[in-house]
């Protein structure tokens, strides 16, 4: 779960989740694609499953 907020000068915020099979983890990735002034604050985040956890992936 994640609450998304934009500020005056962050227009757009994107979330983007990636799978990490090899290390059975989720990756999520949140940045701003529109900066008014100054660099934008990206964020990234992996989310280790529990082992045996089947992720779904689309083919």
């Amino acid at each position: 779960m994640f609450s998304e907020r934009t500020s005056l000068l962050f227009k757009r915020l994107q979330v983007v989740r990636m799978v990490d099979v090899k290390r059975n983890a989720l990756i999520y990735l949140s940045y701003s694609d529109r900066v008014i002034e100054g660099s934008p604050q990206n964020s990234v985040t992996a989310v280790p499953l529990p082992a045996g956890t089947v992720i779904p992936l689309k083919r």
